[in-house]
């Protein structure tokens, strides 16, 4: 399996989502706007072109803002030249948890096709 972005529509509020998935088949980003870190995406294109900033950001580290959650786990973001938060990871229980995560990121973002469901979830 190649990896993905996984477009979808929540049938919960009808906004726009997606969810960046590795060949092995674990999320590894999802859309920030799920997290409340920036406005929703209410139009599937809206969203569209939000996997697809990811996709062609030049994905240096630069691009990645490294936190902790409220909880005090690691997680990380990717960020747009312009300050947008663009995706979110998961909760990780360690920095070489998250180290990692961010690796698949870089790593799969840029060749991942773009996969858009047809029915809300």
């Amino acid at each position: 399996m190649q990896a993905q972005f996984d477009v979808f529509q929540s049938k919960k509020n009808n906004r726009w989502y997606w969810t960046l998935i590795a060949p092995n088949g674990e999320p590894i980003l999802k859309t920030a706007q799920a997290d409340g870190f920036d406005k929703p995406n209410n139009a599937k294109d809206e969203c569209i072109d939000t996997a697809k900033a990811v996709i062609t950001q030049k994905a240096g580290k630069q691009t990645i803002e490294r936190f902790d959650s409220a909880g005090g786990k690691p997680m990380f973001r990717v960020v747009s030249t312009d300050g947008d938060k663009l995706g979110v990871s998961e909760e990780y229980e360690t920095p070489g948890g998250r180290a990692k995560g961010i690796d698949a990121v870089l790593e799969h973002a840029p060749q991942a096709e773009i996969v858009i469901a047809h029915e809300p979830r």
